[in-house]
């Protein structure tokens, strides 16, 4: 009984050291952000512009809004080639293309919208 005792400490600590090994490595992640403030000609922030990325190479997209400062957050993005359209009730879409993200990297892509319709 003792000898089960002592396997299933070792078990234990065998499992506590790998688990705490491995935080590192989760710690280590390839991504990054882009972000920015949205503002019309005249440089008042926009709210509540819907922004669309697009990862050019995968073709997957992600949507978010501007909040009340107009700024904007995509996170977590894998390094790519992106492109970002923008759109808000009043102003013309603006979409930007050839966004570059490197790995750990972060973008700031401040954009400014032209009057007109969306």
């Amino acid at each position: 009984m003792r000898q089960t005792s002592r396997a299933a400490a070792m078990l234990l600590l065998t499992v506590v050291l790998l688990v705490m090994a491995a935080g590192p490595a989760w710690a280590q992640l390839y991504s990054g952000t882009i972000s920015g403030v949205v503002q019309d000609p005249s440089g008042a922030l926009v709210a509540k512009a819907t922004l669309t990325l697009t990862d050019v190479t995968k073709n997957f997209k992600y949507q978010t809004t501007t909040d009340n400062a107009g700024r904007y957050y995509f996170r977590s993005l894998q390094p790519s080639l992106y492109s970002l359209k923008v759109e808000a009730v009043g102003f013309s879409l603006e979409q930007i293309d050839n966004i570059t993200l490197n790995i750990n990297g972060e973008v700031a892509q401040n954009i400014t919208l032209k009057l007109g319709r969306t």
